[in-house]
């Protein structure tokens, strides 16, 4: 298969499950899991979708879990600025 197929060819399946893994595109596109990674580098750089350990995700799902991990980010953030407030000092 041509790259630019392939490629094509991961990134809609990346949108249509929301995430896949290397394995399952190596099986679905006959591939090799090398090439297999080497695409999704590639479409990670382009800003077609985001890699991740093990495949890759839609960008859309990646931007929803970068905004989840802000949040909790934010709220330990005020957590521990709250518990400072609380530490009594050593006399």
């Amino acid at each position: 298969m041509l790259t630019e197929k392939r490629q094509e060819e991961i990134v809609r399946l990346v949108y249509e499950r929301e995430s896949i893994t290397v394995a399952e595109l190596k099986e679905i596109l006959h591939s090799s899991e090398s090439t297999i990674r080497r695409d999704i580098i590639a479409l990670d750089q382009e800003g077609r979708l985001t890699k991740v350990f093990g495949g890759a995700i839609a960008l859309r799902t990646a931007q929803i879990v970068n905004k989840e991990l802000s949040m909790v980010q934010k709220k330990i953030s005020r957590l521990q600025k709250n518990r400072r407030s609380r530490v009594m000092p050593r006399r």
